[in-house]
């Protein structure tokens, strides 16, 4: 696993990678390590657990600190190449 903690001073921003194909952001606590909310998950969109729909990703977001489910799901689909020749 991959991590990346960013010190904002009051916490830590951190980036987790867990997959290949998923990364995890949230905030810690700076003395107990203790993951103190969740923002983003960003990862390949599946039809199911194991089949990647390919050129597509999702972005699960985290907006509301009283709520411990995602309230925004982004769908990202990767740009069409278009030949300029």
């Amino acid at each position: 696993m991959e991590t990346i903690t960013l010190d904002l001073g009051w916490t830590n921003l951190v980036v987790e990678k867990y997959e290949a194909d998923e990364l995890t952001i949230y905030l810690q606590d700076k003395k107990t390590s203790y993951i103190t909310q969740d923002i983003s998950v960003i990862r390949q969109a599946k039809i199911s657990h194991d089949k990647p729909i390919e050129g597509v990703v999702e972005c699960l977001v985290w907006a509301d600190e009283d709520n411990e489910d995602y309230t925004d799901k982004f769908v990202i689909y990767k740009y069409a190449e278009v030949d300029n020749e």
